[in-house]
C-alpha cells in the first residue's frame, strides 16, 4: 500500500510542487459535478442551453 508521504515524494519530483489533498483532484470533482448537473437538467427539461461558437445550442445528451 502506498502511503501519503510516498505519493507526495513522487509528485514533488514530477511536477515541482508538493501533493496537497485539499486542492488536488478539485478539477476532477468540478467535472463530475458539472456532468451530474447537466444530466439532471436534461432529465428534467429535456435539454441544456450551451453557448458554443457564438450561438446558443440546445444539448440533449450529457
Amino acid at each position: 500500500m502506498t502511503t501519503l508521504y510516498e505519493v507526495s515524494q513522487q509528485r514533488d519530483q514530477g511536477e515541482g510542487r508538493p501533493y496537497n489533498p485539499q486542492t488536488d483532484g478539485g478539477l476532477a470533482a468540478l467535472r463530475r459535478a458539472a456532468y451530474k448537473a447537466r444530466k439532471r437538467a436534461i432529465a428534467l427539461d429535456g435539454y441544456v442551453a450551451t453557448w458554443r461558437d457564438g450561438k446558443i445550442v440546445y444539448d440533449t445528451e450529457p
